[in-house]
């Protein structure tokens, strides 16, 4: 489980400014923990780099067609940047998929999306910030719930000295890739070498997130 200040460090190394058992200033060390949450943010909206899907169910109300999405919130989890795939779990009989929407132009075309059924067909998220809705139609007439599939956000480091978990495979590419990122800050080259590692790196996590989605499923390959 590395800190930011590991991470920084190691990524200072690769650059050659620092000799082994030195480390960043203060000022430094906050300037990297910038570029390697914005990594971590960048990765998470990418269906290459997102190695796991959370699957969520939460109750439909009756006549209510719009919940909210977030932590403390009505389904309450963190906020998601994708839902990908949906399916009604009804209270006897089998589950159905319902269609996920991506846009607002889909949504907004659905003819008497107000209706009102026990078989819910449409979902779609705003993405919303910091608290997301989640919008269904028809409006359910109750008794059901609907189980959604969402990329799970790669944690973020919160300051430079706590540690986090990352997934394996996962602190090479940060490490170069935040390397990268900082070269040009140093008014150092980021190496031929260097950049070989970063692409077989990030090639090899890559790789390891197109075989988990074929066998899971071809809901988040591409995005």
């Amino acid at each position: 489980m590395p800190s930011l200040t590991t991470i920084a460090n190691s990524a200072a190394r690769d650059l050659g400014i620092m000799d082994s058992g030195g480390s960043l200033s203060a000022a430094q060390l906050a300037d990297a923990l910038t570029a390697a949450n914005e990594i971590l943010d960048n990765w998470s909206i990418d269906g290459k780099t997102v190695l796991s899907e959370l699957l969520t169910s939460f109750s439909l109300v009756a006549a209510t067609n719009s919940y909210t999405i977030g932590l403390a919130q009505t389904i309450a989890i963190a906020r998601p940047a994708r839902v990908n795939a949906a399916q009604l779990i009804l209270t006897s009989g089998p589950s159905m998929p319902v269609k996920v929407l991506q846009s607002v132009t889909e949504w907004d075309a659905i003819e008497d999306r107000d209706s009102s059924s026990y078989l819910t067909k449409f979902l779609f998220y705003d993405r919303g910030h910091p608290t997301g809705k989640i919008y269904v139609s028809p409006k359910p007439l109750g008794g059901a719930s609907i189980e959604i599939a969402t990329w799970v956000p790669l944690t973020q480091f919160s300051d430079v000295t706590t540690s986090i978990t990352l997934l394996p495979g996962y602190e090479l590419p940060l490490r170069l890739t935040l390397a990268h990122k900082l070269a040009p800050e140093y008014n150092m080259p980021f190496s031929k070498e260097a950049t070989e590692r970063l692409a077989m790196a990030v090639a090899s996590l890559e790789s390891l997130n197109v075989q988990h989605w074929s066998v899971a499923g071809p809901a988040a390959v591409a995005a």
